[in-house]
Parts: structure tokens; sequence; C-alpha cells
């Protein structure tokens, strides 16, 4: 059964208030979507702060949207439900990897930053939910050679690649000998990077973190620091 409730709209202008119009709110197996009013008028779903609300939102007096999530939709900084921004960059931008069905853990953003790689200046690059891509995520392992020298730009991410090998972090591989010793100085790590103005070791040259072939954005010159190569950074999903 249905249950139809009238509802009486009462407009005050300065000390007067005066009755307008009677609306019918129906009831369908429940109450009215659990809406809720702080001085203003209940729809189904939603509440107010002055206006009116329509299904599964809530508006400020004059229609626009409070600020907050809409239905299916997003808010500034994140998607709706405290999920990363898709595209990885903090300026919503990709300027490389930027097919998000191929790519939707790793980006190419660009930006200015200085320092080591591994300091806020370079993460702030990159959105809220990304963090600058080190030689142990996954996403920039599948990266090929190809798909990483396909975009102008150099982006650079922390790890080295020096002595054909891995490195977890760029600092990290100082000191640290392997295939061959890498010496504990601040220039001389081969900082890894993707982008075609990188400097490229095609396949079958040396390994890297990548898929495949080797692409540097320093080598033996400023180590895991800013160089003017650099036109940014890659960006991985935390």
């Amino acid at each position: 059964m249905i249950r139809t409730e009238h509802f009486v709209v009462v407009v005050c202008l300065g000390m007067s208030c005066g009755r307008t119009s009677e609306f019918p709110i129906g009831n369908a197996g429940g109450s009215a979507g659990g809406g809720s009013t702080a001085g203003g008028f209940v729809t189904a779903g939603g509440s107010t702060a002055g206006g009116f609300v329509t299904a599964g939102g809530s508006v400020t007096a004059g229609g626009s949207t409070a600020g907050g999530p809409t239905a299916g939709g997003s808010t500034a900084g994140g998607t709706a439900g405290g999920m990363s921004a898709p595209t990885g960059c903090a300026d919503g931008t990709r300027e490389g990897l930027v097919n998000l069905t191929t790519f939707p853990d790793v980006a190419a953003c660009e930006g200015t930053w200085s320092g080591w790689i591994d300091e806020p200046s370079a993460s702030a690059i990159c959105a809220s939910g990304w963090h600058v891509c080190r030689g142990t995520d996954a996403a920039i392992g599948r990266v090929t050679f190809q798909q990483a020298t396909s975009f102008l730009g150099c982006f650079a991410f922390d790890t080295a690649h020096d002595c054909g090998a891995c490195y977890p972090t760029c600092r990290g591989s100082m000191g640290v000998c392997r295939t061959c010793c890498v010496p504990n100085t601040p220039t001389d790590p081969d900082m890894g990077g993707v982008g075609a103005n990188c400097i490229q070791l095609p396949v079958g040259t040396g390994s890297s973190c990548l898929a495949t072939g080797r692409v540097d954005s320093s080598q033996n010159s400023t180590g895991c620091q800013w160089n003017a190569m650099i036109t940014g950074v890659a960006c991985c999903r935390n």
C-alpha cells in the first residue's frame, strides 16, 4: 500500500512568512530514502542545507553541489570511496603511458622537482594514492622498452640500473656489489627512467627494471638526483 503525505512549503522574506503551496511525497515500502533536513525540505535519499535535495546527492541553495561526492562521481583529489586518482599525476594529466587500460597502475607525469628522487619534491608530482616508482614495483616491471620510449620526455624513477641490475631504490644501490660494484658516491648510480629523451640501451644491451631493454635518466653524472634531461617522474599506484 502506498501512503502519501503532504508537506507545506513556507517562504519567509524578512519578517514575513507565507504559505505558498503543498506537494506530496510518496512512501513506498519505507521512509523517504533516509533523508534529513537542516533548514530545508526532504526528498528521497538526501539531505539539505537550506535548499532542495535530489535523490542520492546533496545541494546548496541554487542547485550547485556541496563539494562532496555525487552518485557515481568523484571528489577533488580522488574518486568516490577513497580510491586513488586514475591518472596517477597530481595535475590530472599523463604525459606517457597514457592508456589507462594497458597501464592502470603506472604513469609518466610531467613536473619540475629538485634534490633526490626519493625526496618529497619528486613525490609531489604523483597524485594522492601514488608514489614515485621503485625498482620493486611490478607495474614498472611490466613496461617494455618499446612502450617506455614511445613518448617524449624523460621521467625518472627510484632505482639504479648499474651492472645490468634492478636495485630496489637508487640511493640503496650505492656501495653495493653485484656483478660489479656501485661506488658509494652520490654521482655514480645510473638512475632508471622512461621516455624517448632518456638514455636508451635497447633490448640485448643490458637488463634493467623494465620488462625488456634499459632506459636511464642519468649515467655516472648526477646519480639519484634531478638533472636537466629530466622532465618528470614515473608514478606507481600504492
